[in-house]
């Protein structure tokens, strides 16, 4: 029986620390879908003021955050 409840302990350990790390995963992508909307707020400013220089100078960068968070 005590090899079941150790076999119980390191599996609880194991969920413990795949947890924490989904957990840590999870704020990182939030962080990232933040900087994502925020340079698409951005970007949708430029485009309606005009500034399309502006606009497509930015491209590429908030391509390169999409593409970090796919």
């Amino acid at each position: 029986f005590s090899s079941r409840q150790d076999a119980v302990a390191r599996y609880d350990a194991q969920l413990a620390t795949l947890k924490a790390q989904i957990e840590q995963s999870e704020a990182e992508l939030k962080v990232q879908q933040a900087n994502i909307s925020t340079k698409q707020r951005s970007l949708n400013s430029l485009k309606t003021s005009g500034d399309i220089d502006g606009y497509n100078a930015g491209v590429p960068g908030f391509n390169a955050l999409v593409d970090a968070y796919n």
